[in-house]
């Protein structure tokens, strides 16, 4: 379990989003997964986001 991350500075368009960003990079996420758009679509995410086609085809190279 983690804790709270601290409030990012907002990083998506939709602000209901931004903890997703937040909560990916306190737990070290390698790739946080989704198919929302204004996760999928920020210009340079860090941690990078992937749809769940790009995830699959990720695994399928592995």
């Amino acid at each position: 379990m983690l804790d709270d991350p601290p409030e990012p500075a907002a990083p998506t368009a939709d602000p209901d989003d931004d903890y997703l960003i937040a909560l990916a990079r306190a737990g070290g996420a390698d790739y946080p997964v989704s198919g929302d758009r204004h996760l999928t679509e920020l210009p340079d995410p860090d941690p990078p986001v992937l749809t769940p086609r790009q995830f699959l085809a990720l695994l399928d190279e592995g």
